[in-house]
Parts: structure tokens; C-alpha cells; sequence
């Protein structure tokens, strides 16, 4: 009995990555499809002037659609430089449209993450490649680690948001969480924990919502719902990955005690 439902446990992650791994090709799929169904529909309903397509927000947002757009498709290749890469340039001009619409924290935050995958690649370069994909061990000082670094994080986001408010951001508060969800996102992506799915979904969520209150934004939230589903997905897939192990682990030790 407990074999028939080891293997019935086993067989339904698998089913379910396979599930979430067509759901994520109909993501790509989709997304530039939608993003120039949009696009005419905006023009031929007049939502937006013609000639604002000429301009540099139209120009900086569609760029960061597309980088963002080849980063996820290098991150599915498991390219990591040229997906590395791809994410440096697309946020170079996300940058200069969170300047331009006074988001100075997350301009910030911009500029931290260029610079940090920058130094990711040129370091992947040397190495002769990225880091293979770990897990995170717990021991018995896990609980206070985490309330370390809950502290830590705390005051680090204080003093963010201190920061942001003071330059004049629109939304100080959000900008600082969304620097720790990236801050937490870099590291774990540069040592190869895929729990930094959890991060980037944070800031995905996040910045889905601070742009909503944007004029003229163009498809900026798109993109980030777009970058939303495929961090949740690639959660999902990494949490039916550990569950494959923890059974099998947990399978092992029963048919050792059996023996």
C-alpha cells in the first residue's frame, strides 16, 4: 500500500511540472500576441495619440518589453549569461521610465540590479559558467538565522524608504520592499537557489501594483504580469522538485528500516 502511494505521490509532482511546463509555453506564447493586439487596439480606439508612439516612453517601454521578453526565453534555455544579459539591458530602459515618472526608489533598485548581473556574468565568464542549482539546508539555527535576517531586512528596508521618500518617489514604502525582494532575488540567483523565484515574484507583485496607478504606461504592467507567471511557475516547478526528493528520500530510509 505505501508503495502504490509513493508511486501514485511521484507520478502526480511529475504530471504537475509537466502541466505547469505547457502553461509556460502558452505564457510565451501568448504574450507578444497579446502585447500587439493591445498596442492596435490602443491606436485604433484612440486611447493613445499617435504620434506618443514616437516618443521616448513608448520607445524605453517596448525596449524593456522586449529584453524582458528574450530574458525569460534565455532563462527557459537555461542560458543564464545571455538571460543575465537580456535583463541588464531591458531595465536600463525601465530605469530611465521610472525616472521620468518619478519612481525614483525603484530607479534605484533599477540601477543595483543592472550593476549586480553585470558583475553575475562577467563573473559566470570566468567560472566557465553559471552556478549549478542547490538547495537551501536547514540545521538547527534555521529559525534563528531567519529571524536575523528578518531584523536585518527590517532596518534595511527603514532606511530604503527614508531614502526613497526623501529623493520624492511616488511610493517609498513599496520601492523599499521591492529592493529587498531584489536585493534577496540577486543573491540567491548568483549562488544558484531556486527559492529566488519566491523574491522575484514579490517584486513582480509589487511593481504590478505601483505602475497600475501610472498614466500612459503602455505595457509595463503587462510585462510584469507576463514576468509574474513565470516566476510563479518556476516556483511551483521547484517546490514539485523538492517534494520528488523529500519522497524518494523518505521512500529510501523506509525500505532501509525495512530490510
Amino acid at each position: 500500500m505505501k508503495e502504490k502511494m509513493y508511486k501514485f505521490n511521484i507520478l502526480f509532482l511529475k504530471i504537475r511540472i509537466d502541466v505547469v511546463n505547457i502553461l509556460s509555453l502558452m505564457n510565451i506564447m501568448i504574450f507578444p500576441i497579446y502585447i500587439l493586439f493591445r498596442l492596435f487596439v490602443m491606436i485604433v480606439t484612440k486611447e493613445i495619440p499617435v504620434d506618443f508612439l514616437y516618443s521616448e516612453y513608448a520607445f524605453d517601454a517596448y525596449a524593456f518589453v522586449l529584453f524582458l521578453y528574450l530574458h525569460v526565453i534565455a532563462e527557459k534555455m537555461r542560458n543564464i549569461i545571455w538571460s543575465h544579459l537580456f535583463t541588464a539591458i531591458g531595465i536600463l530602459f525601465y530605469a530611465n521610465l521610472c525616472a521620468r515618472f518619478n519612481m525614483y526608489g525603484d530607479f534605484f533598485n533599477s540601477f543595483f540590479l543592472i550593476l549586480a548581473f553585470l558583475v553575475s556574468i562577467l563573473t559566470m565568464i570566468e567560472n566557465g559558467g553559471a552556478p549549478k542549482p542547490k538547495r537551501i539546508r536547514k540545521t538547527r539555527f534555521t529559525f534563528f538565522a531567519y529571524l536575523g535576517y528578518c531584523v536585518i531586512f527590517l532596518e534595511f528596508g527603514k532606511i530604503l524608504n527614508d531614502f526613497f521618500d526623501f529623493e520624492g518617489s511616488l511610493f517609498p514604502s513599496y520601492e523599499a520592499v521591492v529592493g529587498i525582494a531584489t536585493l534577496c532575488g540577486v543573491i540567491l540567483s548568483n549562488k544558484g537557489y531556486n527559492v529566488k523565484w519566491l523574491f522575484w515574484s514579490v517584486r513582480n507583485i509589487l511593481c504590478i501594483y505601483f505602475w497600475h496607478f501610472i498614466d500612459n504606461r503602455l505595457p509595463i504592467d503587462d510585462t510584469y504580469v507576463f514576468l509574474l507567471i513565470n516566476s510563479v511557475i518556476e516556483l511551483i516547478i521547484y517546490v514539485s522538485s523538492e517534494n520528488i526528493r523529500m519522497n524518494k528520500k523518505i521512500h529510501e530510509k523506509t525500505k532501509e528500516k525495512n530490510v
